[in-house]
């Protein structure tokens, strides 16, 4: 009896489809990996072809 006390709650807290909703969802804010890098390079190293284009 004690086993099924403590599965009911459980049962209850559990989505019944727990795979669903991660692949699903959108970010807010799609980011390309990519640019991102760029960005961090280019702000972390200072490049010296940047004066030329100046």
């Amino acid at each position: 009896m004690l086993s099924t006390l403590r599965n009911e709650p459980i049962e209850r807290m559990l989505p019944k489809d727990p795979m669903d909703p991660i692949e699903k969802a959108d970010p807010r804010e799609p980011m390309d990996i990519n640019e991102f890098v760029d960005h961090k390079l280019n702000t972390e190293f200072f490049e010296p072809t940047l004066i030329t284009e100046f």
